[in-house]
């Protein structure tokens, strides 16, 4: 027979079957099925395992809440990341450019000097 519904909060059976999650009819069963089986000293240490290993609902809202957090900390790291590659790749091309345009004064001064020195990127 099932305990009173105004039972479940003193009740420890009722306190960790209420955890699972259950239909009423569900759990009025497995309650009285398990009331007539399980001592109460057994109740009390199952009770106390599923209050040690589950997390209760503030700390998975806690949690939640933390990644959420450093999912943005992340997403504005990822668009710093984007605005520096776009910067590096505009200073390559600009150092290349800047080198295509000093190559030919390279090679003037390459034969102005006899050509004992090598022009600029080891082109001759």
């Amino acid at each position: 027979m099932a305990p009173p519904a105004d039972d479940h909060g003193t009740n420890p059976l009722s306190q960790v079957l209420g955890r699972l999650g259950l239909s009423g009819d569900q759990l009025s069963t497995l309650q009285s099925q398990l009331g007539r089986v399980m001592p109460s000293e057994q109740l009390k240490l199952m009770r106390d395992l599923v209050d040690t290993f589950s997390p209760s609902g503030d700390q998975l809202a806690a949690i939640r809440r933390q990644l959420e957090a450093q999912r943005t900390q992340v997403e504005a790291m990822l668009a710093q990341l984007e605005d520096m590659e776009a910067t590096l790749e505009r200073l390559a091309q600009t150092a290349e450019q800047i080198q295509a345009m000093q190559e030919p004064f390279h090679r003037l001064t390459h034969l102005f000097t006899g050509g004992t020195d090598r022009p600029a990127g080891g082109r001759q």
